[in-house]
């Protein structure tokens, strides 16, 4: 049986995680599937709200200033990011139950756009403050470039590929080591 702890870690670092049948017909990484559809959850909310229903927004900028009840409340009530990232999520997690090498391409998704995610839905409790201190070109990357929601896309799609790629070379790299004759 796999800890919250471990599946967390699995859900963080994705090359970690195990993706194999026992012989028993279970699959070991049901709890790691599950968490990980709904990490997922945060970075596609935050670009189906940046990119589609509140363009170009932070999270809480059309609703209020800041993480409060009343607020949280409007932004659930007017946007309809979340809602639409828990459908497709519910509809990847059911896909991927029956075709596990989705897995391989939606467990990156978390971590690579992390960055994305706090620089849309900024730090909770914080008052805002990756808004109040480097949205709006606050940020001077070099002269003449500032830091801008795009970089985040950019990085995040980079990270995205290179997990792929890693996790790609792995399977195969697994798959050649089972092939390969053992010696005696």
């Amino acid at each position: 049986m796999v800890s919250a702890l471990q599946v967390l870690a699995q859900v963080v670092w994705p090359p970690i995680a195990r993706l194999h049948h026992h012989s028993n017909g279970t699959h070991s990484s049901d709890r790691w599937w599950l968490a990980t559809c709904i990490a997922t959850a945060v970075p596609v909310t935050a670009a189906l709200h940046h990119l589609l229903f509140y363009r170009p927004s932070c999270m809480l900028n059309p609703f209020g200033p800041d993480y409060t009840l009343p607020i949280v409340w409007t932004w659930l009530s007017r946007d309809p990011s979340l809602p639409w990232a828990i459908i497709s999520l519910i509809t990847t997690y059911a896909i991927g139950k029956k075709r596990p090498w989705i897995k391989v391409f939606i467990a990156p998704i978390f971590l690579s756009f992390l960055p994305l995610s706090l620089w849309i839905w900024d730090v909770p409790f914080s008052g805002r403050m990756i808004c109040a201190n480097f949205h709006e070109g606050r940020v001077m990357i070099s002269k003449g470039l500032v830091l801008r929601t795009k970089h985040f896309y950019a990085i995040g799609i980079v990270l995205y590929l290179v997990l792929i790629a890693y996790a790609i070379r792995n399977k195969r790299q697994s798959a050649n080591k089972a092939k390969a004759p053992r010696r005696t």
